[in-house]
């Protein structure tokens, strides 16, 4: 079958046409049109492109500038050729990147104000000529200009498979030597336009799946499941590597699951979500066309069942105990069932009382499960103490979807879905995460009243939630603006909270396995 035939634009920013950054850029063209790519090329000195931009309202009411942006549009990928001059590029390509690669073109603000690309599924290389050694170009300060452009232009501009190469010494540099370059300058041409690999087209289709994962909401899961490890680790005074490895592979499972299962019910929500942030609004991979459906399903089914089969495995033939196959199939039912068929609890307002109970003891059991013996787990487990001790994360992880929820209301809305801020408004949902933070701060100091940790612990724990509590006070407006600095900020905090409410208690219960090995091993000798 006959691939389609790739496009790119070649752009030349050099003065001299008999320069050696000319012949090298001549080399290029000759190896993009031997894979059989067409080429579209332009020569900013040679058509007097004018690089200073004075009107930006005016900018593109000229027929270059407009020119000059569908050239773009139409490149699958473009070449930049330009010298490297003073740590920098030429002012004429600084001026085609102020004219050129401009607001609501090739980027856009969000509500943040942080710039969104918009020059998707592109790839470029810019490759330049310099007097200084390129190996020590590179990995000094003299190539800043060229990775200002790759990471401050390129890839915020939506380029994110972008590079710079750099030929030189050109003072010091021979004939035969010159004529290296070119052959290589040919080479590159001809891979740059070359279809992708087997290994890139791999890499292509799984780092989507890995950014399906949603891999930093991952930390709520693993605080629980080191909790869960820590607490086994002191009543065993052994800590088992094995063990907690496993409880963090069989965690990243189900949370693998949940993502992709999240992914595919709130596919139509997060099409319209215009209010997208690291913490809201799932990746909208499967809008952009990155991912399929078919894919995420697929996902989601093997992941929970791999995951439910590794822990019966353990429990049936390794005789691990039963409440780890319990934790597993509880984590999962419920963060399933938080968005999907048939349930879907966040459509009725109820999938943050799940996620309470489901980041909570579930995950804290299979920490503990994989931790100690059998005996050893029923008595832990047969009081109360255990699962007090999942309070400060079930409630922070509660308060924590409660804010995320907010900058989703329109989009919540337009599909159907009634969450908990659609059901109660963004500014009661704020008013109730203050309060739950508060009750957060109660029930620390409750853990220390009932003997589980020690003040000092409590007072740590306690903290977090409280200035968490303060900042939403203090900007109860912040949902005017749902994915604004202030609401990321504050969705940021309580994040911030929930794996401090694990991570401290955990420490307390490790440092207390530790005291009573030492104490042991002093008492035997």
């Amino acid at each position: 079958m006959r691939t389609e035939q790739k496009k790119f634009l070649v752009l030349f920013s050099h003065p001299k046409e008999n320069s050696l950054a000319y012949a090298i850029g001549e080399a290029v063209i000759k190896g993009l049109k031997k894979s059989r790519a067409e080429v579209r090329v332009q020569d900013l000195y040679r058509e007097k492109f004018n690089p200073l931009l004075y009107d930006i309202d005016e900018n593109d009411k000229y027929q270059v500038t407009v020119k000059m942006k569908e050239n773009v549009v139409w490149a699958d990928g473009i070449v930049f050729i330009t010298p490297l001059w003073w740590a920098s590029i030429p002012a004429m390509l600084k001026g085609y990147f102020d004219r050129i690669f401009t607001e609501h073109f090739a980027f856009q603000y969000n509500q943040a104000g942080i710039p969104v690309g918009l020059l998707k599924n592109k790839k470029a290389v810019l490759i330049g000529t310099c007097d200084t050694p390129p190996l020590l170009a590179k990995f000094s300060k003299t190539s800043l200009g060229f990775k200002s452009v790759i990471r401050g232009v390129l890839k915020l501009s939506g380029i994110k498979d972008s590079k710079f190469i750099l030929f030189g010494s050109v003072m010091n540099s021979t004939g035969k030597k010159r004529g290296k370059w070119i052959k290589r300058a040919v080479a590159i041409g001809e891979k740059f336009a070359r279809p992708d690999t087997s290994i890139r087209k791999m890499n292509k289709r799984i780092s989507p799946l890995i950014r399906a994962v949603r891999l930093p909401l991952y930390s709520f899961v693993f605080t629980s499941i080191l909790l869960g490890s820590a607490i086994g680790a002191s009543v065993a005074q052994n800590f088992s590597w094995r063990g907690f490895g496993l409880a963090i592979f069989l965690g990243l499972l189900c949370h693998t699951a949940v993502s992709y299962s999240n992914e595919v019910a709130d596919e139509q929500a997060d099409k319209i979500n215009v209010n997208r942030t690291i913490f809201n609004g799932g990746t909208g991979l499967m809008a952009k066309g990155l991912i399929t459906k078919r894919t995420l399903n697929w996902g989601w089914i093997v992941t929970s069942l791999l995951s439910l089969f590794i822990a019966a495995l353990f429990v049936f033939r390794f005789h691990y105990h039963w409440l780890l196959f319990m934790g597993i199939a509880l984590g999962l039912f419920l963060g399933l069932q938080y968005s999907f068929y048939p349930l879907r609890l966040s459509r009725i307002g109820l999938g943050e009382i799940a996620a309470f109970i489901g980041y909570g003891v579930p995950m804290m059991l299979v920490g503990l499960a994989l931790q100690v013996e059998n005996p050893t787990v029923n008595q832990v487990t047969s009081g109360f103490r255990f699962y007090l001790l999942s309070l400060p994360i079930s409630l922070s992880v509660f308060v924590t979807l409660c804010l995320t929820q907010i900058p989703d209301t329109d989009a919540d809305k337009e599909t159907g879905k009634r969450s908990i801020s659609v059901l109660l408004l963004p500014k009661n949902v704020m008013i109730l995460s203050s309060t739950v933070l508060f009750l957060c701060i109660f029930f620390c100091f409750g853990l220390v009243l009932l003997g589980i940790l020690p003040l000092k612990y409590s007072i740590i724990i306690s903290i977090f939630p409280l200035l968490t509590a303060v900042v939403i006070i203090k900007n109860l407006s912040a949902y005017k603006i749902p994915a604004g600095m202030k609401m990321i900020n504050i969705m940021g905090m309580s994040a911030t909270t929930t794996v401090l409410c694990g991570i401290v208690p955990a420490v307390y219960f490790f440092n207390n396995a530790v005291e009573v090995n030492l104490l042991k091993q002093l008492f035997s000798n």
